[in-house]
């Protein structure tokens, strides 16, 4: 009886395992090819781009009309961005405190 129902257990775990691994496989498919047709048109116009796209540092990617800040409604803040490079390219120097006698 035990060794009788071994077997048929061991057959249920892999063919359970054996469509979810398929459902993985087509599901990671859809999300390559979403993802592929998100990256090679503009963000505002829709036109395609391929190779030639300016990707922004908002994230978004655009063809040649649309790369600069002021034409694709930016919401990167550049002024914070530069405001930190200075203060880290600048740090505050403070004199040591002299000691009076």
């Amino acid at each position: 009886k035990y060794s009788q129902k071994l077997p048929s257990d061991d057959s249920s775990s892999n063919s359970s395992a054996g469509p979810s691994a398929t459902g993985n496989n087509e599901q990671d498919d859809k999300e390559d090819k979403e993802s592929k047709k998100k990256k090679n048109r503009c963000a505002v116009c829709r036109k395609k781009v391929g190779l030639t796209g300016f990707e922004c540092r908002c994230g978004g990617l655009y063809c040649a009309i649309h790369r600069y800040s002021d034409k694709h409604d930016c919401t990167f803040d550049y002024r914070e961005h530069g405001a930190q490079e200075i203060r880290r390219n600048n740090p505050v120097v403070v004199g040591e405190k002299i000691q009076k006698i």
